[in-house]
């Protein structure tokens, strides 16, 4: 009935994706200008999917499960993001089971279980995972991250005669996770933090033979960070100061959007500077806490489990490693939030304990349905491209990445009056960024400002002189000007920075070789 329950509750918050669109952030990377995926399923997308480290990622079983869609629905984002929907349903009730045994010996454990995965399965924090189609690793990966503590758990039950199955299957579904996300790396410390508490394992006598059970998944685990490492692009321009602080910070937001779940953006820009107070504040916060759960770790060892839980799972997407210019990110938390919810829900069972229980369940619908109202509202925001990068710029100051989306979103819907003022705010939050240029350029010679509009393409080859796409667009202004001498230059300008840059239109792409073989 609970398992019903959770999953009627989440699709009502969620149903209303099916005729959502793809969003101008990232899902055309992914989705629909990946040429491999437009494939469907072939020898050569499967042997891709598995080989490729395209958009900075390796993780095969993600770009597989977009080729079952593509294969089965085309390029319909409803179906699309359905998809993810069905994995996050799936997910929730894999978090009951888990905390279920969890919660095994506890008084209300039945209904903290129910509680956590009302909390995964509901929470604002988790509508990005959900709601935009290029998270589809988050809940593919988090779907098999709880089927491997599913199973951990019933190795550890089972008597020895049959514990090898479950052990196989969870060792089985923790490389699918890896698959998928290779941010699953964090899961042996968690099952360790499991043998802590609830299962107490960690006795003298025992502890050897429970690290020695984690050997398979610390080797999963270590190849997996070397496949990761060979994809990576970070930033290099962040100081290392800088990402500890943001990091700080980073760790004290995400509490505070736990517990306060307003004013969610698709992007968090990373800050210009940092104020010392807030980030002695956020010291203060972390090892204060840090040093509450060590304190009472033999009393109360749900708090150190369910804090290092937290603190642990966050550490891959934390940014001491810095990739991409976010901040922080609301996906991030979609495993680590589980980490808060067991110390809320088991605290809330040992103060609640005296009061009467119908009581604890009517708080406990109002609060429920109050996270649904949220998340279904923040759900709503991804259904365009425009209303997902307004919304941003309603709660955020210097968004500078949903002004650029926003601008470039309305270009393509030839409100070019509407862009341009975008474009410029972008260059003013950040005046390196090429794209800016190269998309006011596109929007001021779309409205006849020729002259500033190549002004602009020039900026941005300027910024990055291995920008192909500048280059291409001013051979396509020059042609239309007729200086087809010029317009051949910068045509093949392109041409040697990226051979194949446009294989995605064949037309164009034969078009533009073309005039340069012509010529030659």
């Amino acid at each position: 009935m609970l398992t019903s329950f959770l999953i009627l509750s989440v699709s009502a918050v969620y149903w209303q994706i099916h005729s959502f669109q793809f969003v101008n952030f990232d899902d055309p990377v992914y989705i629909t200008t990946n040429k491999q995926l437009q494939q469907g399923f072939t020898r050569e997308s499967i042997i891709w999917a598995l080989t490729t480290n395209y958009a900075g990622n390796w993780h095969p079983l993600t770009w597989w499960s977009h080729l079952v869609d593509i294969s089965l629905f085309g390029f319909d984002p409803g179906k699309h993001h359905l998809f993810n929907l069905l994995f996050h349903l799936g997910a929730t009730c894999l978090v009951f089971l888990v905390f279920r045994r969890i919660f095994k010996n506890m008084m209300y454990g039945i209904w903290q279980a129910f509680l956590v995965a009302s909390l995964f399965g509901l929470h604002p924090l988790h509508v990005e995972s959900v709601a935009w189609v290029s998270e589809r690793k988050d809940v593919l990966s988090a779907f098999f991250w709880f089927l491997s503590m599913y199973y951990y758990f019933a190795y550890v039950d089972q008597s020895n005669q049959a514990r090898i199955r479950p052990y196989l299957l969870s060792l089985i579904f923790f490389t699918a996770g890896l698959l998928s996300k290779p941010t699953l790396v964090t899961l042996p410390f968690v099952l360790l933090l499991m043998d802590f508490w609830p299962l107490k394992r960690l006795t003298k006598q025992s502890v050897i033979k429970v690290i020695q059970e984690k050997i398979p998944f610390l080797i999963l685990t270590g190849l997996t960070i070397l496949m990761t490492m060979q994809a990576f692009h970070g930033l290099k321009d962040r100081p290392l100061s800088d990402r500890a602080a943001n990091s700080i910070l980073a760790y004290s937001l995400y509490l505070f959007k736990t517990l306060w779940p307003f004013d969610l953006i698709f992007f968090y820009p990373f800050p210009d500077t940092f104020n010392l107070l807030e980030i002695l504040g956020a010291c203060f916060l972390l090892v204060g806490f840090s040093y509450l759960v060590l304190k009472k770790v033999g009393l109360r060892p749900w708090l150190f489990v369910g804090w290092f839980w937290f603190t642990g799972t966050l550490v891959p997407m934390i940014g001491i490693i810095q990739q991409g210019n976010q901040a922080m990110a609301d996906r991030y938390m979609y495993i680590p939030l589980c980490g808060l919810a067991l110390i809320l829900t088991q605290e809330g069972a040992e103060f609640f304990k005296k009061i009467k229980f119908h009581k604890i369940i009517m708080g406990v619908i109002v609060y429920l349905t109050v996270l649904s109202m949220l998340a279904w509202q923040q759900t709503s925001y991804w259904k365009t491209s425009r209303r997902l990068f307004q919304h941003a710029l309603d709660v955020s100051d210097n968004n500078f990445m949903a002004h650029i989306n926003l601008g470039f979103t309305l270009a393509q819907q030839g409100n070019y009056d509407a862009a341009i003022p975008h474009f410029y705010r972008t260059l003013e939050l950040d005046p390196l960024s090429y794209n800016a240029h190269n998309n006011l350029g596109i929007a001021l010679i779309q409205k006849g400002n020729i002259e500033e509009g190549l002004f602009h393409y020039s900026a941005a080859l300027n910024l990055n002189p291995f920008y192909y796409k500048a280059h291409i667009n001013i051979g396509n202004t020059l042609l239309e000007m007729g200086k087809i001498s010029d317009a051949i230059r910068s045509y093949s300008r392109a041409l040697q920075i990226n051979p194949a840059f446009d294989k995605n239109d064949p037309s164009r792409y034969k078009y533009i070789h073309n005039i340069v073989d012509d010529t030659n």
